[in-house]
């Protein structure tokens, strides 16, 4: 019996192939691989990082690799935006290699360079770079239509902006009451275009049986005004205005016996107001402004006229801009 043992053990043992060493560079067994990118390390977006995961997986698949989500050797790839270019560092099987490219079309080609580093052992030349960080400091940038590289868009020069606030005729009525204002700013360095719309309702609220009762009015005018940034290159800054408008203006007052008085024309603004954040999508914003109507309101069953004085407002809000996020750039 021991001898059908061996005989059998020597005949299973002669069949087992036997395993040769591979060369350098030779691929016996198919190893899987897998590319990983960390978005928090890296100045591409997520879209230049998908294009690019694909171009090395090709060069892995190329060296013999088979890229699989079951992954056995992962390659750890970050990519540093420099003032030289992009510097890639490849981490895999134990070594770290770095390249630099010169833009985005030309990382595919440094790839293969450093994949054939990691496997072969090759030395290659360390690239020399003003400043390298694991968080970088240089804006990120995308893939454009034909490999640009695209920095950061600059903020919209147009504004949005609605205030509320008080508002009044003070030679006509005493009291004030709630003003309302709307508007678009386009805005260059130092001056910007304002054009806006504004509302007054002066009395509203007061009892008209009360001895001091003075009267109701509703005021609405438009404006267009040049501004002037007192500091432009400041967060927030003092702003003066002046500029023409249209304006209406129709109630009853004390003076005129409560007979209906309405009235239209030009109006002369000025105003001085503050910018908040004017970089920021939403910024606050504050006003005190003057308005002078170069009209009269008439009574047409009086057959009088009456001088209005100016119109006075303090009103305070926010404006808006729309700033696009940055893995939205497009």
């Amino acid at each position: 019996m021991m001898i059908v043992y061996a005989l059998l053990f020597s005949t299973l043992w002669s069949s087992v192939p036997s395993v040769q060493p591979s060369e350098p560079g030779s691929t016996v067994i198919e190893v899987e691989a897998c590319v990983v990118h960390s978005a928090s390390e890296d100045s591409l977006g997520a879209v230049e990082l998908a294009v690019l995961k694909d171009s090395l997986e090709d060069q892995l698949r190329q060296s013999g690799r088979s890229v699989s989500p079951a992954c056995q050797e992962p390659w750890r790839v970050v990519h540093t935006a420099d003032t030289a270019g992009i510097l890639i560092t490849l981490s895999a099987r134990g070594r770290d290699v770095r390249a630099l490219a010169s833009d985005l079309a030309s990382i595919p080609a440094a790839y293969g360079d450093l994949v054939d580093a990691v496997l072969t052992g090759k030395e290659i030349a360390t690239p020399q770079v003003a400043s390298v960080g694991s968080k970088p400091s240089a804006p990120r940038v995308q893939v454009g239509p034909v490999g640009d590289v695209l920095a950061e868009p600059e903020p919209p020069r147009w504004t949005l902006y609605a205030r509320l606030g008080l508002g009044g005729v003070p030679d006509l009525v005493e009291h004030f009451s709630t003003s309302a204002a709307i508007g678009y700013r386009y805005t260059w360095e130092r001056w910007a275009v304002d054009l806006s719309s504004n509302s007054i309702e002066v009395g509203a609220g007061d009892d008209e049986f009360e001895d001091d009762f003075e009267g109701q009015l509703t005021v609405f005018g438009l404006r267009a005004a040049a501004l002037f940034i007192a500091s432009p290159g400041d967060a927030g800054s003092l702003y003066g205005l002046g500029g023409l408008g249209y304006g209406a203006m129709s109630g009853e007052l004390q003076k005129s016996f409560f007979s209906p008085l309405a009235g239209e024309g030009a109006d002369l603004h000025v105003a001085v107001g503050y910018l908040g954040d004017r970089s920021g999508s939403f910024n606050f914003q504050a006003e005190l402004g003057l308005r002078y109507p170069m009209y009269d309101l008439d009574s047409s069953e009086l057959g009088q006229s009456f001088e209005i004085g100016p119109v006075v407002s303090l009103t305070v809000g926010f404006g808006w801009k729309r700033r696009r996020a940055p893995e939205l750039w497009r």
